[in-house]
């Protein structure tokens, strides 16, 4: 059945209209515009400096094409919107905004990891005790909040500019930028890093040993210091 069919069907099932109210086509148009107004608020409030970036009548217009697209699986709206970035992405009105899809992303992930649930992290001294010997076999399972985002474009400092003064006008936007996002003491954080600690973090989170994700040109000093300030490992797995 197709939408348009359901709606139909929704019209004439729900009778003729009471004395002195609306016509059931009136009262379901106004029921599918709050439904509507439902959406497009719950994805303003995960996609803030998106709506910032492009205005609120052009993010109200993309977010009500993206609603009428894809309606919520689940009754927590916390959890609607996560293709909101894939959407803008083949949004054509926005194409003149190239960053704005990876913003979003970064919007995105940042707010899976604030719902996350939480887990212990592994204390620093757990870390420490590893043996020099087998710390290059160690594996490690990481916090569920843990996700790594590789951009063209600088959308740390974008996203940090929208939380601040808006202005990008200090922000090379032809520089790119990879962060790492994570929850530590229920603290939900964003960190820049370089392309060889990104790969790295990549490789480790696909199960691979630590020594087989050492990468050209990676400081790993900083990156093992990273991975205990970050709280993102959970435990050390058996080889």
């Amino acid at each position: 059945m197709s939408r348009q069919q359901a709606f139909s069907d929704a019209i004439r099932m729900a009778g003729p209209a009471a004395p002195g109210g609306l016509q059931p086509s009136r009262r379901f148009a106004v029921y599918r515009n709050n439904v509507s107004a439902g959406l497009i608020g719950a994805l303003g409030v995960r996609y803030p400096a998106v709506k910032r970036l492009v205005g609120d009548d052009f993010f109200a217009a993309m977010a009500r094409a993206f609603a009428l697209a894809h309606l919520p699986q689940s009754p927590a709206l916390i959890y609607y919107g996560t293709e909101f970035p894939d959407f803008i992405a083949g949004f054509g009105p926005a194409s003149g905004l190239a960053y704005l899809a990876d913003v979003a992303q970064l919007e995105s992930l940042w707010w899976q990891a604030y719902h996350v649930a939480d887990v212990v992290s592994l204390p620093a001294e757990s870390f420490a005790a590893i043996p020099s010997g087998e710390l290059g076999a160690a594996r490690f399972a990481f916090h569920p909040a843990t996700a790594i985002l590789r951009s063209a474009y600088p959308v740390v400092s974008i996203l940090e500019a929208q939380r601040g003064d808006g202005s990008l006008s200090a922000i090379d936007l032809a520089c790119g930028e990879a962060a790492l996002i994570y929850r530590h003491n229920l603290s939900t954080g964003i960190d820049v890093i370089d392309a060889s600690e990104a790969m790295f973090l990549a490789v480790l989170l696909t199960g691979r040993s630590l020594g087989d994700s050492i990468t050209e040109g990676l400081d790993l000093n900083r990156a093992l210091t990273r991975l205990i300030s970050t709280g993102i490992i959970t435990k050390v797995l058996a080889p």
